[in-house]
C-alpha cells in the first residue's frame, strides 16, 4: 500500500510504523552516500497554500541547497565537437 495513504488513515498504525521505519532507512542510506535530502513540513491551511510566500520559501531553500552543492558543467570531449543529435 503506497505510503501516502498513511495520512488517509486507511492502513493499521503497525503497517504505517513499519512503512515509516523503512522510509527512514532509505533516507540513511541515501544521506550515507552523499544525496543531499530536503523535506518540508507545511503546516498551513488550504487558503494560506495558495499565497506566494509558500512558493518563495521552499525556492529559496531548494536554490540554496543547490548552490551549496558547488556543481560544475563537465567540460566537453574533444572528440564530440561535431556530433550532432537529430
Amino acid at each position: 500500500m503506497p505510503i501516502g495513504l498513511i495520512s488517509q488513515g486507511l492502513q493499521t498504525r503497525s503497517t504505517s510504523l513499519t512503512e515509516i521505519s523503512l522510509f527512514r532507512d532509505f533516507e540513511r542510506m541515501l544521506a550515507e552516500e552523499g544525496t543531499t535530502i530536503l523535506k518540508f513540513f507545511l503546516h498551513i491551511d488550504r487558503d494560506e497554500q495558495k499565497k506566494w510566500y509558500r512558493n518563495l520559501a521552499v525556492s529559496r531553500i531548494i536554490i540554496d541547497a543547490l548552490e551549496g552543492l558547488k556543481m560544475d558543467y563537465p567540460k566537453p570531449e574533444d572528440d564530440l565537437i561535431g556530433v550532432v543529435i537529430e
